[in-house]
């Protein structure tokens, strides 16, 4: 027969036990944080177990307003003029009953420290993959493709693909100055010997001017080589100046321009004392001065150089990239039969 007294001790037993192994955790705070920022101030609380509905939250047994709240955070409203110190902070599970605390501390926020010393540098992360291959960028400006040099006037096109042209202009040689008369000298009606006139003075060089241009493919400028002076016409006189390179462009305005050199001067007279039948050889006439170069923007330029006054003086231009053929823009040298200035010069390279 079954003893229905054991079984029912044994069902209550089970009961118990269960109630035991079902029993409820009770709240747990692992972190509280005040906002300051909010007005009112605001708490959030951090932790597990503060179950689906709205929890009780109080701090030192003062009720707070409850904001938010989740299983395992919550916010509420904390009170208006909280003084500065450590509190007791409470929530209560509301379906549980049962409380966990934690002690916070309020006070107001310092102002903000100094940096920390910096971190030891990280190990270096993994390379990214290869990116795609960009578009080939525009096409660069070319090099150096030509060069082309002018002894007598011309015209030069610009050709295609070229931007910026470089020019080297030198201007024309003045030419030399002339000798003066010589005279006889006579004693008892019998030559004697000569009283040299002087000399005259060597021309001046043509100046030198590089200019860098901006041009346009197809554009033609026009090349004028200046003439040198040609040597005094007579004797004693004064040597012609010696003419200007020029570029002009299509209207006819100068680009660039170097000078012509100056004509040497003429020599002086000799003299001869009446009574003594002394001669007092002429001296030598005054070089002629170098020209001048005309410069602006991208552009540099050397005057030429001044002619001598010794006979057989020539005065040579100044250098550019390159030696110049024979006597180009050299001024006339002042010998027996006064010479000419050389003609200018014209280098353009692109």
């Amino acid at each position: 027969m079954l003893n229905t007294g054991r079984w029912r001790w044994l069902v209550l037993a089970i009961a118990g036990a269960a109630t035991c192994l079902a029993q409820p955790s009770k709240p747990v705070i692992q972190s509280a944080t005040i906002i300051y920022s909010t007005n009112p101030n605001q708490i959030t609380i951090q932790g597990s177990n503060f179950g689906t509905n709205t929890p009780a939250v109080s701090l030192d047994a003062i009720p707070l307003l409850v904001l938010t709240y989740a299983p395992t955070a919550v916010t509420a409203s904390l009170p208006a003029n909280l003084s500065p110190g450590s509190y007791a902070l409470d929530l209560i599970n509301s379906q549980t009953q049962q409380v966990g605390s934690l002690s916070v501390t309020a006070g107001v926020v310092g102002p903000q420290g100094p940096p920390g010393p910096q971190g030891q540098q990280g190990p270096a992360g993994t390379p990214g993959a290869t990116g795609q291959t960009g578009p080939p960028g525009p096409s660069g400006a070319g090099g150096l493709n030509g060069i082309q040099e002018f002894t007598q006037p011309g015209n030069f096109t610009v050709p295609a693909g070229v931007a910026r042209i470089q020019l080297e202009l030198w201007g024309g040689g003045g030419g030399a100055g002339g000798r003066r008369a010589s005279f006889a000298i006579y004693s008892n009606n019998v030559q004697t010997g000569i009283c040299f006139g002087g000399p005259g003075g060597g021309g001046g060089s043509g100046a030198y001017v590089r200019t860098l241009l901006t041009v346009t493919p197809g554009a033609t400028y026009n090349i004028a080589i200046g003439t040198g002076g040609p040597g005094a016409p007579q004797a004693g006189g004064q040597g012609p100046d010696g003419n200007a390179t020029y570029v002009f462009d299509a209207s006819n305005n100068a680009v660039a321009e170097a000078g012509g050199g100056q004509g040497g001067g003429q020599g002086m007279d000799a003299q001869i004392a009446q009574v003594t039948n002394t001669c007092f050889p002429g001296g030598p006439g005054s070089g002629g001065a170098g020209g001048v170069p005309h410069t602006g923007t991208n552009a540099v330029g050397r005057y030429g150089s001044n002619g001598g006054m010794a006979v057989g003086s020539v005065a040579l231009p100044p250098g550019g990239t390159i030696s110049l053929p024979g006597s180009a823009a050299a001024g006339g040298a002042a010998n027996s039969t006064p010479g000419s200035g050389g003609s200018g010069y014209a280098l353009i390279v692109w």
